[in-house]
C-alpha cells in the first residue's frame, strides 16, 4: 500500500486495484474565506491521478473537506466514473448535493460498516455523528490497513472500538493542530493549550490504536483574514509534530505535496522538514475584512430568529437568552434576545458579550452553519456569555445537520431509525460534548 499527500486532508491511497482519493481541496479559500491552504499545491499534482482514481471519499461537509470549487472543477468523466463514498445520515442533503455536482455513483455507509470495494480491498467507516467520520482501507492480500482519522477527536472508547474493529493499523493519518478557536480573550493561554493538547492527542491515538507509523495531515492551512491572523502564531508546525514524536520515540512520516510513502519502507524526514521550515518563514497573504451595513444585519437576524423558533423549543432558546454583540467596524452594538426573538441597536459600546466585525457576524446570522464558521474561523471574541454562546452553537450545529428538536421533527421514522442505528456511538459522544460544555470556562 502507498499513500501520496496532495494537500491539507487530501491524500491518495493505493490499495491493490483500488485508488482512493480523500477530501479534495486544491485551491481557494474556505470557511467564509477565512482559511487558506498552506502550502497550496499546483493542480498538476492531481492530474496524473485522475484517470487512475477509482473511489472518492468525503469525510464530512465542512468546506475544507467538501470543497465545492474543487469538486466543481473536476472533469465530468471523473464524476461519472468514480464511486463516491460517504457516511449514512438521517438526511439525504449531502447525497443530493453530490448528485447535483454530477457524481452519479454515490454509496453511503453505516457507522462501523465494512464493505469490500474489490476482491483485494476493504473499506471501513467510523462516524462521529452527526458530522465527522473516519475511514480505513485494508489490503486483503497483504493484511495492511491505513486509518484516516481526519477531524474526528476519538476518546478512549472510540480508540478501543477502532482497534477491535480493525485488528491492526499499519499507518495512521491524523490532524496535528487546532482547527477552531472559541473566542476567549486570554488567547495566548488558551490557544497554546489547544496546540499542546493536539500533540498529546496525536501520540495517544498512535499508541492506543497500535499504529506503526503516523502521517500528519488536515492542518495544512493558515488563518488568512486581518481579524483572525493573530492565531497563526499559536498553531503547531510540522517541526513541532516531529519533535514531539521523537521525544515519545514514535514513528512519523512527513510528506510534501506530491510525496509518497509505501508501507514498510524507510523514510528520511530531513528534506520534508527543511521544506516546511522554509515555508513557515515565508510571508503569508492576509486579506482585509469587508463591511456589511446594519440593515442587512438586522434582516438576517430576523430570519435567523424565525428559523430557530420554527425548529426549536422556546424554553431552550430562552436559556440562550440575550447576547450583546459589539461590531467595532460599524461602531455600534446590538442586543440579540434569542428567547424573545428580538434585535435592538444600542450605543453602549462597553457592555458587550461577543465582539466581531460586521461581515463575519452577518455570515453567522445568514447561514445555518454560520456560527460554527465564526468559531472555526476564529473571527470573534467572547466574554461573560461563553456557555450560552456555546449552547447556541450546539443548537445551530444540530440545525445544520437537520436535527430539529420540536416534536414533529423528533418523531419522524427516519430520524428514529438513525438514532437507533447509532445509539451507542451517539451516547458517549453526547456525554463528551456535555463535558466540554461544562468545562468551557475552566
Amino acid at each position: 500500500m502507498r499513500v501520496t499527500f496532495i494537500s491539507h486532508a487530501s491524500v491518495v491511497i493505493e490499495c491493490g486495484d483500488v485508488v482512493l482519493w480523500t477530501d479534495p481541496w486544491l485551491f481557494g479559500r474556505c470557511f467564509n474565506n477565512s482559511w487558506a491552504l498552506w502550502p497550496e499545491p499546483s493542480r498538476k499534482v492531481i492530474l496524473p491521478w485522475l484517470p487512475r482514481i477509482t473511489h472518492l471519499w468525503i469525510s464530512h461537509e465542512h468546506p475544507d473537506h467538501f470543497h465545492l470549487p474543487t469538486l466543481q472543477w473536476l472533469p465530468d468523466e471523473f464524476k461519472t466514473r468514480v464511486e463516491l463514498l460517504f457516511q449514512k445520515l438521517h438526511t439525504d442533503k449531502m447525497v443530493t448535493a453530490f448528485q447535483q455536482l454530477g457524481f452519479s455513483n454515490v454509496r453511503t455507509l453505516n457507522h462501523r460498516e465494512h464493505v469490500r470495494l474489490t476482491d483485494s480491498a476493504s473499506f471501513y467507516l467510523y462516524q462521529e455523528a452527526p458530522m465527522d467520520s473516519a475511514c480505513a482501507l485494508t489490503d486483503l492480500n497483504l493484511g495492511c490497513t491505513v486509518l484516516n482519522l481526519n477531524d474526528i477527536n476519538p476518546g478512549p472508547i472510540d480508540r478501543r472500538v477502532l482497534r477491535r474493529d480493525l485488528k491492526s493499523i499499519d499507518l495512521l493519518l491524523n490532524q496535528f493542530s487546532f482547527a477552531t478557536y472559541d473566542g476567549r480573550l486570554d488567547v495566548e493561554t488558551i490557544a497554546t493549550r489547544y496546540a499542546k493538547q493536539e500533540l498529546e492527542r496525536m501520540h495517544l491515538d498512535h499508541e492506543d490504536l497500535g499504529a506503526e507509523v503516523t502521517i500528519p495531515i488536515a492542518s495544512f492551512m493558515y488563518f488568512c483574514r486581518s481579524d483572525n491572523a493573530y492565531l497563526n502564531q499559536y498553531v503547531n508546525t510540522v517541526q513541532d509534530v516531529a519533535d514531539h514524536f521523537k521525544a515519545m520515540n514514535l514513528e512519523l512520516v512527513i510528506l510534501r505535496p506530491g510525496d509518497s510513502h509505501t508501507l514498510g519502507e524507510h523514510h528520511d524526514k530531513t528534506s520534508a522538514l527543511d521544506y516546511y521550515k522554509k515555508l513557515d518563514d515565508e510571508e503569508k497573504r492576509i486579506d482585509p475584512t469587508e463591511i456589511v451595513l446594519s440593515e442587512s444585519l438586522e434582516e438576517a437576524a430576523k430570519q435567523l430568529f424565525k428559523y430557530l423558533t420554527d425548529h426549536y423549543p422556546k424554553l431552550l432558546l430562552s436559556i440562550v437568552g440575550r447576547i450583546r454583540v459589539l461590531l467595532p467596524d460599524l461602531n455600534c452594538c446590538y442586543n440579540l434576545d434569542f428567547g424573545r426573538a428580538s434585535i435592538e441597536r444600542t450605543s453602549n459600546l462597553n457592555n458587550w458579550d461577543l465582539r466581531a466585525n460586521s461581515q463575519p457576524f452577518f455570515f453567522a446570522l445568514k447561514n445555518p452553519y454560520g456560527f460554527q464558521t465564526l468559531s472555526i474561523a476564529g473571527r470573534f471574541a467572547i466574554r461573560n456569555a461563553e456557555k450560552r454562546f456555546l449552547l447556541l452553537r450546539m443548537i445551530l450545529a444540530l440545525g445544520n445537520s437537520e436535527i430539529y428538536l420540536k416534536p414533529r421533527y423528533l418523531f419522524s421514522l427516519r430520524f428514529i431509525a438513525f438514532i437507533a442505528r447509532n445509539a451507542p456511538s451517539l451516547l458517549h459522544q453526547f456525554v463528551s460534548r456535555i463535558r466540554v460544555f461544562w468545562e468551557f470556562v475552566s
